[in-house]
């Protein structure tokens, strides 16, 4: 026996499961005063495959494992919130449309995320005749969001947050050729809506009519807003 011939990879066949950095953290703990309570257990994220084996890797010439993904676990995506388009790795997978927990209405494909539950909620992206608008609301709050492309960062930022808030816990995402469906414009916020302040008020130089304001927030409030649970 050659003890230079290269050999099969020696783990072929085996099962494993890995879990991103970015999936590390799927939530907020039950119990806050506990250090290890999470609403959603952390297995929830991870991605199992099984080795079939070393390959070189064409575009680097470079040794690389040639893996195959498993049902059973999860295939990561990704949202960019200002173009509302997800991403499995660099693959488009469709405009973000709506996300829906506990749906009632299964008649459009659709991708599964998480595993879990939570009350109801639903997040849903409507094209007006101005522009883009994201409503996302639960059982008690109901926050809408100007078109992100237009929006300023910290305002992206609570957007974000409350699509996390209403479906970290499992959701069905419908994904499009377009971003959301033709509506009227929708009404503001309604129902309970946690208010944090934002930072510190705007910096001003002078007083009255010859106030001129040097730093102000990048948001178009003077809170965050965030769903109530």
């Amino acid at each position: 026996h050659n003890s230079m011939e290269p050999q099969g990879n020696q783990r072929r066949g085996f099962k494993f499961y890995a879990q991103l950095t970015d999936l590390d953290w799927l939530g907020h703990n039950r119990n806050e005063k506990k250090f290890d309570d999470p609403e959603v257990p952390p297995e929830k994220a991870y991605v199992w495959f099984v080795v079939e084996e070393t390959i070189t890797v064409a575009s680097t010439g470079k040794k690389g494992v040639r893996i195959k993904l498993l049902d059973e676990g999860i295939v990561p995506a990704w949202l960019d919130l200002h173009y509302l388009q997800m991403f499995a790795g660099g693959v488009p997978l469709g405009f973000f449309s709506q996300a829906e927990v506990d749906p009632e209405d299964h008649d459009l494909p659709a991708y599964q995320i998480g595993g879990g539950r939570s009350s109801h909620g639903k997040v849903q992206v409507l094209r007006t005749s101005a522009n883009r608008r994201v409503i996302v609301e639960n059982a008690v709050s109901r926050l809408v969001f100007k078109d992100p492309m237009d929006a300023q960062v910290n305002d992206v930022v609570d957007m974000g947050w409350a699509i996390f808030d209403c479906c970290h816990q499992g959701a069905i995402v419908r994904l499009g050729a377009t971003s959301g469906r033709w509506s009227e414009e929708p009404s503001g916020d309604r129902g309970l809506v946690d208010f944090k302040a934002a930072g510190p008020p705007p910096l001003c130089h002078s007083e009255g009519k010859d106030q001129v304001p040097i730093q102000v927030p990048k948001s178009d409030y003077l809170f965050e807003r965030r769903l109530v649970q």
